[in-house]
This record gives C-alpha cells, sequence and structure tokens, in this order.
C-alpha cells in the first residue's frame, strides 16, 4: 500500500478494545444522579467512580478478562435481572458484544450505559472505537470528545478520536477539527504499550511527509510485536526514501506473515523495477497474479514492463486480458494500440483507437493516437480532422506516443 501517495488505510491500526473492568457511579450499582455536562469540560478532571460490588459483576468482569464472552453476557444480565439500573452491566455487555463484533448490539448496550449514568467515560470511549468501526467517524469524535472530558487517562479515546479525524480529513477539504498527532502522542503517553497508536501515528506522518518520523514510528510499533501491516507501511517509506534493501527485508517480513496477501509482491515489482531487476520484477508480478488473478492492475503493471523489454506479444496478451474483462478500458486499448503500433500491426492498432474513441469521443489522447496511425496508414485527411478536433477539445498538449 503507497501510504505516501494515496489515501492510507487506519484498519491496521485497530485492535479490540481493552475488556477490563468497568466503573460504577456508586456502590451497589444504582446510579448517580446525572452531573453537570459541562463540569468535565470546564474542570477536565477525572470522574473516579468505584466499582460495582455486586457478586455477578464482578464474575461478568473476570469473565471478560479470561474471554468468555456468552458467559460474562449471562452474568451481567442476571445482575440486570436484580437491579435494572445497573449501568455497568450494560457496559460489561456492550463490550462483550463488541468483542463478538456485535456492533450494534454493543452500540445500543453502551448507550443504554450511559442513558443510566452520563458520567461513564468507559461507556464512551467503547462508543467511540465502535462507531469508528462503523464509519461513522463524526459520531466516534463526539464520543471520544465525551470520554476525554469525563476522564483525560483514557487512551483509546485519544486514538480513535485522531483515527477518525483523519479519515474526515481525506474526505473534507476543510480546517482540521483534530490535532490528530497530539491525540496519538497522548495515547503513547498514557498506554506506551499501544502498538496501533504508533503505527497510526507514522502514518500521519508519512501523509504529511515526515517520512524519516514516519519510519522511527512504524518501528516503535514493530518493537511491539510483528504487524503484516506495520511492516507493509515501512516498506513504502523506506521505498520512498531509497531505502530499498529495507524496503524489500520489511515485504519479506509481510509476506512470510500474510503468504496469500498479492501486495507485497507487487510493491516489491516495483521496487525491482526501479532498481532494474526486470527478471524478478516479472516473477514478482507473476506471483501477485497467481494469488489474485481477478486484479487487473497487476496485468497492467507487467505489460507495462514487458513494453519496456519490447517483448511485446506478452505485453498484448496481458492487456488483451484487461480489455476482455473490462467494459470502459479506453485508456488500456489505447496502450496496446501504442503496442501494436511499435509492432508495425497499424490495422490492429487503429481498431483499438476507434473501440477507444467510442468509449470516450471527447478523449483527446485518443484522437491524437489515432491521427498517428493514421498518417502511417496514409489516411492523411482522416488524420488533419483527429487532430483539429483535438485541438478544439484541449489536446494541443497531448503527445500521442505512438
Amino acid at each position: 500500500m503507497a501510504i505516501l501517495l494515496s489515501a492510507p488505510v487506519l484498519s491496521s491500526c485497530l485492535a479490540s478494545c481493552s475488556a477490563g473492568a468497568g466503573e460504577q457511579p456508586a456502590a451497589g450499582g444504582h446510579a448517580a444522579k446525572p452531573s453537570d455536562p459541562g463540569a468535565g469540560r470546564r474542570s477536565r478532571k477525572r470522574v473516579a467512580t468505584a466499582p460495582c460490588s455486586s457478586p455477578y459483576c464482578a464474575q461478568g468482569r473476570a469473565s471478560l478478562d479470561r474471554h468468555q464472552y456468552r458467559k460474562a453476557i449471562q452474568e451481567f444480565q442476571s445482575e440486570l435481572r436484580s437491579n435494572s439500573r445497573c449501568a455497568q452491566a450494560y457496559l460489561g455487555i456492550a463490550k462483550a458484544q463488541a468483542a463478538g463484533y456485535q456492533n450494534a448490539k454493543a452500540i445500543a448496550s453502551a448507550k443504554k450505559a450511559v442513558s443510566i449514568d452520563s458520567r461513564m467515560g468507559q461507556a464512551y470511549e467503547l462508543l467511540s472505537r465502535l462507531y469508528y468501526d462503523i464509519q461513522r467517524y463524526e459520531l466516534s469524535i463526539e464520543s471520544a470528545n465525551q470520554a476525554i472530558d469525563l476522564d483525560p487517562a483514557l487512551a483509546q479515546a485519544y486514538y480513535y478520536r485522531a483515527s477518525s479525524a483523519y479519515f474526515l480529513d481525506l474526505l473534507d477539504s476543510g480546517p482540521r477539527k483534530v490535532d490528530m498527532l497530539a491525540d496519538l502522542n497522548q495515547a503513547i503517553r498514557l498506554d506506551p504499550e499501544m502498538q496501533k497508536a504508533y503505527a497510526a501515528r507514522g502514518i500521519c506522518l508519512a501523509s504529511q511527509r515526515r517520512v524519516e518520523e514516519a519510519v522511527d514510528s512504524f518501528s516503535r510499533a514493530l518493537r511491539l510485536g510483528p504487524d503484516a501491516d506495520c511492516y507493509a507501511n515501512r516498506a513504502a517509506a523506506y521505498s520512498y526514501l531509497n531505502r530499498y534493501d529495507e524496503a524489500l527485508d520489511d515485504l519479506a517480513q509481510v509476506s512470510r506473515l500474510q503468504p496469500d496477501n498479492p501486495l507485497p509482491y507487487k510493491t516489491r515489482a516495483g521496487i525491482n523495477k526501479q532498481l532494474e531487476h526486470f527478471d524478478r520484477a516479472l516473477d514478482d508480478y507473476g506471483k501477485a497474479i497467481a494469488i489474485a488473478p481477478g486484479d487487473l492492475g497487476t496485468y497492467c503493471d507487467r505489460a507495462g514492463l514487458y513494453e519496456k523489454l519490447k517483448r511485446y506479444p506478452e505485453a498484448v496478451r496481458d492487456y488483451s486480458k484487461v480489455i476482455a474483462a473490462t467494459e470502459y478500458g479506453d485508456d488500456v486499448l489505447r496502450k496496446r494500440a501504442a503496442v501494436y503500433a511499435t509492432m508495425g500491426k497499424l490495422d490492429e492498432a487503429l481498431a483499438d483507437l476507434d473501440r477507444a474513441h467510442k468509449i470516450d469521443p471527447e478523449s483527446s489522447a485518443t484522437l491524437l493516437a489515432r491521427s498517428s496511425v493514421l498518417e502511417k496508414l496514409g489516411k492523411s485527411d482522416r488524420a488533419k480532422r483527429d487532430r483539429e478536433r483535438a485541438a478544439e477539445l484541449g489536446g494541443e498538449s497531448f503527445k500521442s506516443g505512438l
């Protein structure tokens, strides 16, 4: 994944919320009177509450710690049968449901918890994560803000606020609502073992072209444990810095961790192509295609390399596979036409360009390319018309490449 030049993906940074003990506003599991909603924001003091002393809640928390989620839900439900206003029981159920990827149910349970006790920072923190998971980024930020207002020590809230803000920033060119790096740094200060925060910080730094710092952040994440996406991101950063040997080492780690992932082979092929190790690049493209034969982009990349190596029949074969699989591939038709023209197969080149023109009649690139082929075929009048039409469309600056 080229995190430096295209939209980064933060899914590699996701991890399950800690399923630890919740907090309860009053001993015995009863809800306290709702607090002033602005008080936490003004004071920024942690809202400290005692854990629920109910045996059912204690057993439920223990089951969460043991990853026995169905049992935990049963124990928390037992508490609710005797005390329907136990906010911590609802939070415990929400955590168990979230661990089982039942996001809709988990959101409902967490919202029930805060409806009983609006001071439950952990519930808002969990909501932030759940909304992030379903790409409701505005709601994720809103929940994270509430969590941080109630308890500034909730590291996960800073992480999800930053991650949600990152995606919103990709979608919206307006002013940023969150200082993402500040939030990620705070998450790391509060929890130095949060691998996903280091990884997310690396992506954020890379997107700002602070690539050396990004490498350091990815490296810190990897010191906490192997992660295929971290290796892939660091490889992209190394490649950007022309540190190809290190990039290749990281891509080998990605392949070891995810042997069915075509991405490291595609990326390695690009690096080998840059280093003019063309045979290795072709081998890597072949491996990527074997894993993901439906990825048409890999065929196009390999065709381009075949063309560079003057292996024209193989280039035509790969472009033909792409053309057969897509209805609107005027750009690929132009590329195959260029190869045909180089091979001296002008009639085949003209046929491809005619097809491309039907797909996009206002493509200056197609018109200019076709004019070049028509000239070679001795059809100067048609060639002149194509050039004039291309000029009308603003195509004077295009070159056909044929």
